[in-house]
């Protein structure tokens, strides 16, 4: 008598940034913020927000690279769960931490940390203009 075998899904890992679907719209964007550089893809959802986003930073293995991945990774998961794309841009704009100074990118051309460069990057290509407008880079409450 055989057991009957069930097929496991592949072991394969798959990154949450990309949607649920086989095919997402979204965004590669190369950046340079002082001497870091970095990739970042994001794909949005069918609402038109983000769906989620990967972030390769610094050389693979690195604390920075380990770091950046794990907070792709949570908040992807994150947005892909209801979280608002403005909420989580909101907590991220005008952190100071480096690198920080001026970037490669037309749209954003000084930024005061990797933190606040995402955020505005993920506000310019998945907000509209009223919530971005909301999402100002001008809030004076986080020194």
């Amino acid at each position: 008598m055989r057991a009957a075998v069930s097929e496991l899904p592949s072991p394969r890992r798959t990154s949450p940034a990309i949607g649920r679907g086989r095919r997402s719209t979204g965004h590669t964007r190369s950046f340079q913020i002082g001497d870091l550089t970095g990739t970042l893809t994001s794909s949005a959802a069918d609402s038109g927000g983000s769906a989620g986003f990967d972030l390769r930073v610094g050389t693979h293995g690195s604390t920075l690279a380990g770091l950046t991945d794990a907070l792709a990774t949570a908040t992807s998961l994150a947005l892909q769960h209801g979280a608002p794309l403005l909420a989580v841009t909101e907590q991220w704009q005008q952190t100071w931490f480096v690198p920080n100074g001026p970037t490669d990118d037309p749209d954003i051309p000084r930024t005061t940390s990797l933190a606040d460069y995402l955020a505005r990057r993920l506000t310019l290509d998945h907000l509209t203009a009223s919530s971005a407008t909301a999402a100002s880079p001008s809030r004076s409450d986080r020194r």
